[in-house]
């Protein structure tokens, strides 16, 4: 999905970049339906961030995978610019 494509848990994206794609990306889509995209986009990204914030402190407690711990602060900011949104 797009979320996943623009927003890696493991790969930061430059700002610009994410942006310029997201424009390309929209361009695509009626201009009618584009609020209503955008509004998806942001409720699904911040699920999909609490999912994956989760999913890593599982992996650090259960299998005591550490190194995916480095990706808290990272994924934390995506979650929060989304839910800045109204």
């Amino acid at each position: 999905d797009l979320v996943s494509l623009l927003e890696d848990a493991r790969r930061p994206m430059d700002t610009a970049l994410r942006t310029q794609l997201m424009t390309r990306y929209l361009s695509e889509i009626p201009v009618q339906e584009q609020a209503d995209f955008i509004r998806s986009y942001h409720i699904l990204a911040a699920k999909r961030h609490l999912r994956v914030l989760g999913f890593f402190v599982r992996l650090c407690q259960r299998d005591h995978k550490t190194g995916y711990l480095k990706h808290l602060p990272h994924v934390y900011g995506l979650l929060e610019q989304h839910l800045e949104e109204p």
